[in-house]
């Protein structure tokens, strides 16, 4: 699915973010999406174009998911396959949000944002809850 380098890129983003208290200078983008991908995400957006963008992943989202105790950089390296094989995709409470659910032994949600301007759909943040029975 991604190489052994877009694994190591991963990896050295979460370094930076955990080195740094602040600051949003570093991110990787992962794979543009798909019409099909597109055309769901503009539905559950409202409308709005998504067609030429991609999903990113930058230092600030690290940092926020890992402020849920429960987030660790294994989880981290979860988020390509939590974002394109989800078990549930919705529209986030706040504008301009999705929520990807995938089923582990947790469920790891994984929110991101739309970043119209720069065409991207951004990691705001990540946790993970428990499975219902």
């Amino acid at each position: 699915m991604y190489s052994r380098r877009f694994i190591n890129d991963l990896l050295d983003l979460y370094q930076k973010a955990i080195k740094s208290k602040s600051g949003n200078k570093h991110y990787l983008n992962l794979n543009p999406l798909t019409k099909k991908q597109a055309s769901s995400i503009s539905q559950l957006l409202g409308g709005i174009d998504v067609s030429e963008f991609q999903h990113s992943i930058d230092e600030s989202g690290i940092r926020h998911a890992l402020k849920h105790r429960e987030i660790s950089v294994s989880d981290i390296l979860l988020i390509p396959l939590v974002i394109s094989d989800y078990d549930k995709v919705y529209a986030g409470n706040k504008p301009h949000t999705l929520v990807y659910e995938k089923n582990f032994v947790d469920t790891v949600v994984y929110i991101e944002e739309v970043r119209q301007g720069r065409k991207k759909l951004v990691l705001k943040t990540m946790y993970k809850k428990k499975l219902k029975p």
